[in-house]
């Protein structure tokens, strides 16, 4: 490695008001970690706090990433709180859910890594003022061990990062790692460029990529996923995948991704959550969802994953919410006071309502339901029947095709309206292959020396499907475990 002098250092962060922005060209750290989100900040704290000198790099202008805007989902199994709350948990039964989960494609010794920390993880959140409050039930889950952090993710990010400010750690933003440097097949350091045209050069003894996902590159994407509404975050873009395999690394399962029903997709590939006001409709106002033909092919308010197969084996890739009157004064109120996310302005259903499905977000309406099933190009005597036979279901107290519980009324008096409902996705399960040290592999499965990845940029722990809760742990678990092993004495 270059015996490079450290000059000054360039890190400009907005905190209690004030900023530092030094430029520099070159310098030499310990560690230096690529990304500000929860994997790379937790990975700086721990590094900081074992004596390394730590430099974080991050291409946006704030910290959190994906994490930020994530629900703050995180697994609690093995931890001091879920004992508390008295919940009755084992690692076979976790092991069971994420590799029924993940299909058999997890990487078993990465499983276990995450079974073994994802307590002390748990319970470092919860020291760093992490606050949570009961379980929340997951259909992926064989025990309630899910709890979403109280402000979602972003309260988890901030208290990550006023601690990686209480560690000192130091964090570069505005500056985008391009390029890893390497010597004799070992990487040796990070090339970047700053906001402002600076070009630094910075080398170190280890380099952690924890550039998150890929979903926001349409090149990274597989044409099912990119054929699904993203609804992630900006920033995850591949570009740690990308430097990686510049350097040799093998990139694997790129077409694995998390999918989940429910999405309102406002423009081309992009989608908001529409969940939650579709299950306010579904059991509140009774309403149902059909296919592209008119037809009910699911339980609503059920699993997600039958939806999901709805949407996915439906001839146009859609499913729709159908609404009568009153149900859709209920679903536009519940969506306008953001009761259950942010679908949109009042000022954007007003704009869906008044297209009536000649574009994005889709709405179609009309005053009869042969008139709106003509409009979503179905046939309308077929969603007339379909809503007849649901009327005698909901009157008898007896869904006889797909047993649902929730008959709570008729669907009654129009005008009636078609909601489209996608699929969306987020999160990114394809990625570099490590071992249980976090080292980078090749595809002949060398280890890259000097290289290390965690969190969402590698693949393995949760094969082709998550489980709720386990990304944001895996990140930040991934994050504690590299940080004290690059510091062990």
């Amino acid at each position: 490695m270059p015996d490079v002098s450290r000059l000054a250092v360039s890190y400009a962060r907005y905190s209690s008001g004030s900023q530092r922005d030094v430029s520099i060209e070159q310098q030499h750290r310990d560690i230096v970690v690529v990304g500000a989100g929860p994997a790379g900040m937790t990975a700086g704290i721990y590094a900081a706090e074992g004596g390394a000198d730590v430099l974080v790099l991050e291409k946006m202008s704030t910290v959190g990433g994906a994490g930020a805007i994530s629900s703050g989902a995180t697994d609690s199994y093995g931890s001091q709180f879920a004992k508390e709350k008295g919940i009755e948990d084992s690692a076979e039964q976790l092991k069971a859910d994420m590799t029924t989960a993940g299909h058999g494609y997890n990487q078993e010794d990465l499983v276990d890594l995450f079974i073994e920390n994802a307590g002390e993880t748990f319970d470092w959140l919860v020291s760093l003022g992490v606050e949570y409050g009961d379980p929340t039930p997951s259909e992926e889950h064989s025990v309630n061990r899910v709890f979403l952090a109280t402000g979602s993710g972003v309260s988890i990010t901030n208290a990550i990062e006023k601690r990686c400010e209480e560690a000192g750690v130091e964090i570069l933003l505005e500056t985008k790692a391009t390029e890893l440097i390497t010597e004799d097949g070992k990487v040796t350091g990070v090339k970047a460029e700053g906001s402002d045209g600076t070009a630094y050069e910075i080398y170190a003894d280890a380099v952690v990529l924890a550039t998150g996902g890929y979903g926001a590159n349409s090149d990274l994407l597989t044409d099912a996923l990119a054929a699904t509404p993203y609804y992630g975050a900006a920033c995850s873009t591949g570009d740690g995948h990308l430097m990686a395999q510049a350097v040799g690394a093998e990139l694997v399962h790129m077409d694995f991704g998390k999918v989940y029903p429910g999405g309102w997709e406002y423009e081309d590939g992009k989608a908001k959550i529409s969940l939650g006001y579709t299950l306010l409709a579904v059991q509140q106002e009774g309403a149902i969802i059909v296919n592209s033909d008119g037809v009910r092919t699911f339980r609503e308010g059920g699993l997600n994953y039958e939806f999901k197969n709805a949407i996915r084996s439906d001839k146009n890739n859609v499913n729709y919410l159908v609404l009568d009157a009153a149900a859709f004064d209920v679903w536009k109120t519940a969506v306008n006071s953001k009761q259950r996310g942010n679908l949109g302005s009042e000022e954007d259903i007003e704009n869906a309502i008044a297209a009536n499905g000649t574009s994005k977000p889709v709405i179609y309406h009309a005053d009869t339901l042969e008139e709106v099933a003509a409009l979503a190009g179905m046939d309308g005597e077929t969603l007339k029947a379909t809503v007849e036979k649901w009327n005698t279901y909901v009157e008898n107290g007896v869904d006889e095709d797909f047993g649902r519980t929730t008959l709570s009324r008729k669907i009654g008096e129009g005008p009636y309206y078609l909601i489209a409902e996608k699929t969306r996705f987020a999160t990114t399960l394809g990625g570099v292959v490590i071992n249980t040290n976090f080292e980078v592999h090749t595809a002949e499965g060398n280890v890259i020396p000097g290289l290390y990845a965690i969190g969402e940029i590698t693949f393995g722990v949760n094969g082709d499907d998550t489980i709720q809760g386990t990304p944001l742990t895996w990140a930040i678990s991934s994050g504690r475990l590299v940080g004290q092993q690059l510091t062990a004495k």
